[in-house]
C-alpha cells in the first residue's frame, strides 16, 4: 500500500471514529448504563482515575538536527531526527525520530492534492516524496510518548511543506497504553498538530 493509500485509510478511520464519538456523546443512551459515572451506596459519584474518552491533541514539534541514513530496500531517503516542541499533555519536550521517504517525483508541476492549502513554497516545479515516520517524545518529568505518521513532502523554490496523518502508539508513564489520532501540517521545519489523545492522566 502506498503512502497515499495509508494516508487516505487514516483519515477515513478517523472520521469513522470521530463520528462514533459524536454518537455516543449525543446519543439518548440509558444514563445509569454501563457507561455512567459509579456510584456508592448513597447514591453519590465515586471518584475514578480515569475517565475514558479523547482529549485534544494539540502543538508545535520542530526538528532541530536532521541526519541522513543509508537507503534501504523501502526506504529511498532516510533521516534520523532530532526534535523538541510543546505538546498538550506532555508540555515542552525533546524528542527523536526516523523518517523513510519513497516514491520521490523530483519534476511536479503541482503540489500534491493532500495539501489543503497552498504552502508559498513554489512553483515552477516541485520535488515530491511519499513519507512514513516513527518518534518518541520525552516529557519533562520522564514519561514518553511514542507516535507513527504517514504523509506526502513537497520541496519546492521557496522551502518544503508536508501534510500526513499520525497515530499515538501508547508510552511509558500516563502515556502508557495511550491511544489517539492527529493531522499534521508543517512549512520549513515547524510542524502543526491537530487532533486527539486517551490517556490515564493520574498517573
Amino acid at each position: 500500500m502506498t503512502a497515499i493509500a495509508k494516508l487516505r485509510t487514516i483519515s477515513s478511520g478517523a472520521a469513522v471514529c470521530l463520528a462514533a464519538l459524536t454518537a455516543n456523546a449525543c446519543g439518548d443512551g440509558d444514563p445509569a448504563g454501563p457507561d455512567a459515572a459509579p456510584h456508592d451506596e448513597a447514591g453519590q459519584v465515586v471518584a475514578t482515575s480515569h475517565v475514558p474518552g479523547p482529549l485534544p491533541f494539540m502543538g508545535t514539534v520542530r526538528a532541530t538536527e536532521q541526519v541522513p541514513g543509508a537507503p534501504t530496500d523501502d526506504c529511498d531517503l532516510v533521516l534520523h531526527t532530532v526534535l523538541e516542541g510543546e505538546l498538550t499533555h506532555l508540555g515542552s519536550f525533546t524528542g527523536v525520530g526516523e523518517t523513510c521517504g519513497f516514491n520521490v517525483r523530483p519534476n511536479e508541476e503541482e503540489l500534491p492534492e493532500e495539501f489543503p492549502d497552498d504552502p508559498g513554497i513554489g512553483p515552477p516545479l516541485y520535488l515530491v516524496i511519499d513519507f512514513t515516520l516513527v518518534q518518541t517524545y520525552t516529557a519533562a518529568d520522564g514519561d514518553v510518548l511514542e507516535v507513527s505518521g504517514v504523509g506526502v513532502r513537497a520541496q519546492g523554490q521557496f522551502g518544503a511543506a508536508l501534510v500526513g496523518n499520525g497515530i499515538v502508539e501508547g508510552g511509558t508513564g500516563r502515556f502508557a497504553g495511550a491511544t489517539g489520532e492527529f493531522d499534521v501540517f508543517g512549512v520549513n521545519g515547524e510542524v502543526g498538530y491537530d487532533g486527539w489523545i486517551d490517556y490515564d492522566a493520574s498517573s
